[in-house]
C-alpha cells in the first residue's frame, strides 16, 4: 500500500480512537506512608564529629572524655552523651575546636516502604509485571558474557542469607546495630530489595532477580532495626565500609527530609571511588529526600503499573529518574511472611530495580566509570512524562534493553525519547498525530503490555485489535531506529 494512503488510512482509524483514549482515567492509589518510631535507638544523645585529618580523630579536647567515642570512618567519630543537654554543650564545645571540620547530631533515618500486600504463598514469574515493562527479558538476550562480578551493597535492614531464592548470591556482611556476627533481617525489607536485584533465576522457584543470570552479589549491611529505623551514624559508616569491601554500586532505600553534611561527604567518597550511589526518593508525595537528593546519589521514584509517577512517589528538581515501585514482589524470610515472598510498594522497590540495571551495565563494561553508567541509565528511558525531564517522572521510567543497547554501542546517548506511553500520548494528542506524520507504518511499533510486538501496518488491517491496544494503559509505542 502506498505509504500516502496508509497514512490517509491512519488519520482515520486515529480519529475515530481518540475520543476513547480521553475516556480513560488516571490510575490513583490511597497508600500509608507512616513510619514507626517504636525504637530504642536514641540519636538525640549522639554527636557526629568529622575531624579536619584522621590522626586528630582523637580525644583532643576534654568536652569529648565524658562521651562514649566510636570512630565510624578515619576521620569520623560518634559520641555517645548521656542526656540531650550534654549533647548540645558538647556540640558547641567541639564547634569551637580546631582540630574539628564540623559536628552534627545524630538522626534517625528510616525504610522507604509505602505499605505492603499480602500474597500467595506459590506466585511466578508471570506475577512480576514489572520485568516485561523495562524490556527485562529482552535485556537478557542482549548479554554477553559477564566480564566482572558486579557487588551490590544494601544497606538496609539486612538480609536472609537461608532464602532458597538468593542461595550463593550473599556475602558475608555487617551489623551496625546489634553487632551481631550475621546481619539478619527481622523486618524483610532487605531481603526484599535484594530479591529484586539478585533472586535467582530460571531456578524452578519464586521469582527473577533483575540481574537474571549474571554474576551479581549482595553485601548486606545492617543499619536499620527491626522497625525499619536506623541512625545516619550507622549509615555512613556502611558507606564507607562498603567501599573498602568493594562494592560497585551502593543500594539506599532508606532517607529522611533533612540532609546530613557527613552522610553526604561519605557519598563523594563512595563516588570518588567510582562507586554507583542509589537512593530512594521516598513516599510522602513530597520533595525527594536524603540521601537521594543529593547530586552524587541517583534519586529514584516509583512508577504504577499504568506506567505513570505512583501517587506516593516524591518529586521535585532533585529526582532523576523513575522505576516500577507498584506491588512488587520479592523474597522475604520465612518469620516475616510465610512462604517467603510478599508484594510491597514504595520507592525502595523501584530503588534496586536501577541498582540491577547499573550491576548489569557495569558487568558488561568494567572500564565505563560510574558518571558514564548514571548517564547511559538516565538517557536510556522512556519518557512518560512532558518532553524531556520533568519534576514528577525525571528523565523517565528505566529500560533494561535500551540501556544495554546503548552501552553496546559505545558511546553514551544524547537524550531522546524513542518510546511513548499511550497514557502520554492520550494527554497530548498533538505528538502522537506527530509521530503518524514522522514515521512510516513499518518503522513505528506497538508494544502491548504482555511484551509482545507489532508494527502500526500490522494493526492497520485490524482496527478492532488496534483500538484494543490503543486504550490499554500498558500499551507502549515505540520507533524503530
Amino acid at each position: 500500500m502506498p505509504r500516502l494512503h496508509i497514512r490517509r488510512l491512519t488519520a482515520i482509524v486515529i480519529l475515530f480512537l481518540l475520543a476513547s483514549l480521553f475516556c480513560q482515567s488516571a490510575f490513583g492509589q490511597t497508600v500509608d506512608s507512616s513510619r514507626s518510631f517504636a525504637s530504642k535507638l536514641d540519636p538525640d544523645k549522639e554527636l557526629i564529629v568529622v575531624w579536619k585529618e584522621p590522626q586528630k580523630a582523637k580525644r583532643s579536647s576534654a568536652a569529648i572524655a565524658s562521651a562514649r567515642e566510636t570512630a565510624i570512618a578515619p576521620h569520623i567519630s560518634l559520641l555517645r552523651t548521656g542526656s540531650t543537654e550534654e549533647a548540645k554543650q558538647m556540640m558547641q564545645q567541639l564547634s569551637a575546636n580546631p582540630d574539628v571540620d564540623f559536628v552534627e547530631p545524630n538522626k534517625k533515618i528510616y525504610i522507604s516502604e509505602a505499605n505492603r500486600t499480602a500474597i500467595p504463598d506459590d506466585p511466578y514469574y508471570r506475577k512480576q509485571w514489572s520485568l516485561p515493562v523495562m524490556h527485562v527479558p529482552e535485556a537478557w538476550n542482549l548479554l554477553q558474557p559477564a566480564r566482572k562480578s558486579v557487588v551490590v551493597a544494601v544497606i538496609d535492614t539486612g538480609v536472609d542469607p537461608s532464602h532458597p531464592d538468593l542461595a550463593g548470591r550473599i556475602m558475608d556482611g555487617k551489623d551496625y546495630v546489634s553487632h551481631s556476627e550475621l546481619p539478619l533481617d527481622q523486618n524483610g525489607h532487605g531481603t526484599h530489595v535484594a530479591g529484586i536485584i539478585a533472586a535467582r533465576t530460571d531456578n524452578g522457584i519464586g521469582i527473577a532477580g533483575l540481574a537474571g543470570k549474571t554474576d551479581v552479589m549482595i553485601l548486606p549491611l545492617k543499619v536499620l532495626d527491626k522497625d525499619g529505623v536506623g541512625s545516619v551514624a550507622n549509615e555512613i559508616q556502611a558507606i564507607y565500609d562498603a567501599v573498602e569491601m568493594g562494592a560497585d554500586v551502593i543500594n539506599l532505600s532508606l532517607g529522611d527530609d533533612e540532609p546530613s553534611r557527613a552522610e553526604r561527604e561519605a557519598i563523594r567518597y563512595a563516588k570518588d571511588h567510582d562507586v554507583i550511589v542509589v537512593a530512594a526518593a521516598g513516599n510522602q508525595a513530597a520533595a525527594v529526600e536524603y540521601p537521594a537528593a543529593y547530586p552524587e546519589a541517583i534519586a529514584v521514584g516509583a512508577s504504577d503499573a499504568n506506567d505513570q509517577p505512583a501517587s506516593f512517589s516524591n518529586y521535585g528538581d532533585k529526582l532523576d529518574v523513575l522505576a516500577p515501585g507498584v506491588r512488587i514482589l520479592s523474597t522475604v524470610p520465612d518469620q516475616v511472611t510465610p512462604g517467603g515472598y510478599e508484594t510491597l510498594n514504595g520507592t525502595s522497590m523501584a530503588t534496586p530495580a536501577v541498582s540491577a540495571l547499573a550491576a548489569l551495565l557495569k558487568s558488561q563494561a568494567p572500564e565505563r566509570s560510574s558518571g558514564e553508567i548514571e548517564e547511559i541509565i538516565k538517557q536510556s528511558t522512556v519518557d512518560i512524562g512532558p518532553p524531556g525531564w520533568d519534576i514528577y517522572s525525571g528523565y523517565g521510567r528505566i529500560d533494561f534493553a535500551l540501556a544495554l543497547q546503548n552501552l553496546q554501542d559505545g558511546q553514551t546517548p544524547t537524550p531522546k525519547p524513542t518510546a511513548y506511553t499511550i497514557t502520554r500520548l492520550k494527554d497530548d494528542p498533538a505528538l502522537f498525530h506527530q509521530l503518524l506524520a514522522t514515521y512510516s507504518s513499518e518503522e513505528l511499533l506497538v508494544r502491548t503490555a504482555d511484551g509482545s510486538l507489532h508494527t502500526w501496518a500490522e494493526l492497520l488491517s485490524e482496527p478492532g485489535v488496534m483500538a484494543g491496544l490503543l486504550t490499554d494503559s500498558g500499551t507502549v509505542i515505540e520507533i524503530n531506529q
